[in-house]
């Protein structure tokens, strides 16, 4: 995905949470909470992406921000975000951004046969047709930039999205597979050195810019874990697997609501066929 802000990297790892969020309109305003900082490696244990892939409403957008910050902040000359203590962002970013990170998650889902893979292919390329279109650097009229990658590796020189829905399934599983492979990776590596009162301690981390890198890299840590949140068969919510046992629903109201469904159902057809016997049975009238 390409680069599509400039980047005021407060530290290594550090982002500001948000004193207060108001909506106005189509934009957020974001009062910076500088003094409450926090590592945005050490906060992947809260699953602010699963969060984040969660949130359905405005104002469980804001309510994300408030949590997390702004996914990213503006470097501009003699305005900087951080000097300011303020972030203004549109709320149609968010919520594509918030599209693309869900779609990638379904991408994943859809590679487990968990979804169906046409179906999350779209998606992912109508989410990246959103990203780009509410991009800082959007390319009106242009393709955008992923699209270009998929139309050179496949070959098709038609819409993306037409493409997709038509293509031979066998062409659509490689080209699923190179979407994850290609947007689903870890950022750079480091090692951190801080001093403390008896000399330095020393750790392994990763380079984090931004909450937005942070969230994407959590997808990925997620795979790395080898225990990956799942999205609930009823409610499409994510939810993580506590335990090695793998959980279809996410609460046992879904699990419930999915069996007694599926209860009616058989029961629906079995009185069906009982009907249809019945009738193949039945003498005509004297």
């Amino acid at each position: 995905m390409q680069t599509q802000h400039h980047i005021h990297q407060i530290s290594q790892t550090l982002w500001p949470r948000c004193k207060s969020v108001e909506v106005k309109g189509e934009l957020l305003y974001c009062k910076l909470a500088i003094d409450r900082q926090y590592d945005l490696v050490k906060a992947y244990p809260k699953t602010p992406h699963i969060q984040f892939m969660n949130c359905k409403t405005i104002e469980d957008l804001r309510a994300f921000t408030v949590a997390w910050g702004p996914l990213y902040l503006v470097l501009t000359r003699g305005d900087e975000d951080m000097v300011r203590g303020e972030a203004i962002r549109r709320l149609d970013e968010l919520q594509a951004h918030r599209r693309w990170l869900r779609a990638i998650k379904d991408l994943i889902e859809a590679c487990r046969g968990r979804l169906d893979e046409r179906d999350a292919l779209c998606e992912f390329i109508s989410a990246e047709s959103d990203l780009d279109r509410t991009s800082n650097v959007p390319s009106p009229g242009n393709v955008p930039f992923f699209h270009r990658t998929l139309q050179l590796r496949f070959g098709y020189s038609v819409d993306s999205l037409d493409w997709a829905a038509s293509a031979d399934i066998g062409v659509i599983r490689k080209a699923l597979a190179f979407s994850v492979e290609m947007n689903v990776r870890a950022p750079a590596g480091s090692v951190r050195v801080e001093e403390r009162r008896k000399g330095f301690e020393i750790t392994a981390s990763f380079s984090l810019a931004t909450l937005w890198e942070a969230l994407q890299w959590m997808v990925w840590l997620d795979e790395w874990n080898r225990w990956p949140p799942s999205a609930c068969l009823e409610c499409h919510k994510i939810f993580p697997q506590l335990t090695a046992h793998e959980r279809k629903y996410c609460s046992q109201a879904c699990a419930h609501r999915a069996t007694n469904r599926s209860w009616r159902r058989r029961d629906l057809q079995k009185r069906r066929k009982n009907r249809i016997k019945a009738q193949r049975h039945r003498r005509p009238s004297q």
